[in-house]
């Protein structure tokens, strides 16, 4: 009998027998036989492997069984960042967990409508990633037997590795993709603790499979142990100003509704604000000051309510202790509801006397870096050798590659766990043709394709990204050089507004000269069409950001109220409207000149190499 059959018969004995049942185990009276065959295992108990997982059972026939290897099967349901999820995604998700549990959770607002979707008709959702787990984890209960549909097996916990740090995860796992088996250490199957003498062991388990999902995160603990010559990491990231972000997750007041909150968050959709209120954000001096924010422009950030819960991921400064990054996410919540909003926010009640509390306090507050990239090989063909020699090798299934395992995201485009389940989608499509069609190798091809579509776009959706913020980064800066100059030079705008006012003194009308009309009503417009910067040349501590304010536009203003004067005839020009014209003519310049220094500095390097399309 082969030892994991063995131990999953272990629930169903006494205390007693299941004692005499570890004796022989750990006597070698289990002999080892060819490892037991699953249709699809499953290497991750996130959201994409649990939805995997889902979708390999759909298309399961008896007796074919699912496997799910989860090494940190008991903090599911612990993360509480809060995911944007499309229709189309929806409504996979639905197909595959019923109706029925769906609307469960949008009763008990797990599941929240946007109101600010782009298409009414077809509403974008919001859910956290914790809410996620435990929805698919209820379908798999509620839909499934464990040890007759699946298997869970937890297996000892794979560490993480830090920035710079390097893990032997061939310790951990192994994969043999010619014979088409995973071996992993399990500390429990379908519930059942393999101890003895209070001391916890692990079960060496090896596993047929004939398809492998790799859904274990940015650890990549199935590639990594693969090895560079299978797969490997390959960077793609333009250079971000700010690479470091963080994500922070705070209470909604008791009182207070969610839709509420959604409705106040003011969101860009195709760069077009909607916003019920005027916004109060914290002006940027003061965030430098405080948390030593170094750009002219204001940080990213982004907010979402689902529950009880408020969320926002933003840029960093760099440096800045967990503790204070704590705050200054609070802080930058201004900068997408009104203030009287987030006056009564605040930090989630969590219990940490347990060990999923404390978790979850750690993650209430998460920094990270930035660093855009994915693995060269998204799919590895498993084949064995012919028996009839002169044969070729037979396609006998595939590791799949998904989710963070596959890729970095950005939770800043929606195309982290969104564009996993999309992956997903493309998996169980594979899986229905299988079954229909039965040529492996054909059906990979339409996978592959398939995966290509999807991902092609995302990649460029995430470029974009950086390139807009760079952008906007280059922008405020050229902006506060510009607005500087304009402070400096705002005493002759000053002049020239005071001699029209006292052209306008003159008892007869003969007595005014023909520019004052012209130039007073230009004037008048200027200010009128930029009263925020007029502002702010007043008191510069105001500035929220270099780039709220309109400068080529107010350039634009200048030069044409120049050019009207240059058509008074000398005589009737002040000295001090000549004055306004250098000055403006001296800004312009000084525009230009600072505008390509900032496109020398966040130019690509043209030398460098591009990363290769992932072979899939």
């Amino acid at each position: 009998m082969n030892k994991i059959f063995f131990c999953t018969i272990l629930n169903h004995m006494t205390p007693e027998e299941r004692y005499m049942a570890r004796e022989r185990i750990d006597a070698g009276q289990v002999k080892q036989g060819a490892p037991p065959q699953y249709h699809t295992i499953v290497v991750g108990s996130g959201p994409i492997g649990l939805l995997s997982a889902l979708s390999a059972l759909k298309h399961c026939k008896p007796p074919e069984k699912v496997a799910l290897l989860a090494d940190r099967y008991e903090e599911l349901g612990v993360r509480q960042q809060v995911l944007i999820i499309n229709r189309d995604v929806f409504d996979f998700m639905q197909n595959l967990v019923g109706e029925e549990l769906m609307n469960k959770y949008i009763a008990e607002a797990a599941i929240t409508e946007d109101p600010h979707s782009p298409n009414p008709a077809k509403k974008n959702h919001f859910i956290t990633t914790g809410d996620m787990e435990r929805l698919f984890h209820d379908a798999l209960k509620k839909n499934y037997v464990q040890g007759e549909h699946f298997d869970l097996i937890e297996t000892a916990k794979i560490p993480v590795p830090r920035k710079d740090e390097s893990i032997d995860y061939s310790k951990k796992i192994q994969v043999n993709t010619k014979q088409s088996v995973i071996s992993v250490g399990a500390k429990k199957i379908n519930g059942v603790t393999y101890e003895c003498d209070d001391t916890v062991k692990e079960l060496n388990c090896s596993l047929g499979f004939q398809n492998l999902v790799c859904a274990d995160g940015a650890k990549r603990s199935v590639a990594q142990s693969l090895g560079d010559s299978v797969v490997s990491f390959v960077s793609n990231q333009k250079k971000l100003h700010h690479p470091k972000h963080v994500v922070a997750t705070f209470k909604l007041p008791a009182n207070s509704s969610v839709y509420e909150f959604l409705d106040k968050i003011e969101h860009t959709y195709e760069e077009e604000k909607v916003g019920p209120e005027k916004l109060t954000p914290i002006p940027l001096k003061e965030l430098k000051a405080k948390f030593q924010w170094s750009s002219n422009a204001r940080p990213y950030s982004q907010i979402y309510a689902v529950k009880d819960i408020l969320y926002i991921g933003a840029e960093l400064p760099d440096g800045l202790p967990k503790a204070k990054a704590r705050e200054y996410a609070r802080a930058l919540l201004q900068d997408s509801l009104p203030e009287a909003y987030t006056r009564d926010v605040t930090d989630p009640n969590i219990d940490t006397s347990t060990k999923f509390g404390e978790k979850q306090q750690l993650l209430s507050t998460s920094i990270f870096d930035i660093e855009l990239g994915e693995l060269d090989r998204l799919v590895i063909p498993c084949s064995q050798a012919s028996s009839q020699p002169g044969q070729e090798q037979k396609q006998t299934g595939a590791v799949f590659m998904m989710g963070d395992a596959a890729k970095q995201p950005l939770y800043t485009t929606g195309t982290g766990v969104q564009t996993g389940i999309r992956e997903v989608m493309c998996f169980n499509k594979f899986l229905q043709e299988s079954l229909q069609m039965g040529a492996v190798e054909r059906c990979m091809g339409n996978y592959q394709k398939s995966l290509h579509t999807l991902l092609t776009p995302m990649r460029k959706r995430q470029d974009d990204w950086v390139e807009k913020i760079n952008a906007r980064v280059a922008r405020a800066e050229l902006n506060c050089t510009t607005f500087n100059q304009i402070c400096s030079n705002f005493n002759k705008i000053d002049k020239l507004i005071n001699k029209i006012n006292q052209g306008r003194g003159g008892d007869e009308p003969t007595a005014i000269p023909k520019w004052v009309d012209m130039a007073q009503d230009k004037i008048r417009a200027i200010k009128e069409n930029h009263t925020d910067l007029f502002k702010c040349i007043c008191d510069k501590e105001t500035v929220v950001d270099y780039n709220f304010l309109n400068m080529n536009d107010f350039i634009a203003d200048l030069k044409t109220l120049k050019h009207a004067l240059k058509q008074v005839e000398p005589g009737e020009l002040p000295e001090e409207l000549g004055e306004l014209t250098s000055a403006i003519d001296e800004i312009t310049a000084n525009k230009f000149m600072h505008y390509r220094e900032i496109l020398r500095s966040i130019r690509d390097d043209s030398d460098t190499p591009k990363p290769p399309t992932p072979a899939f």
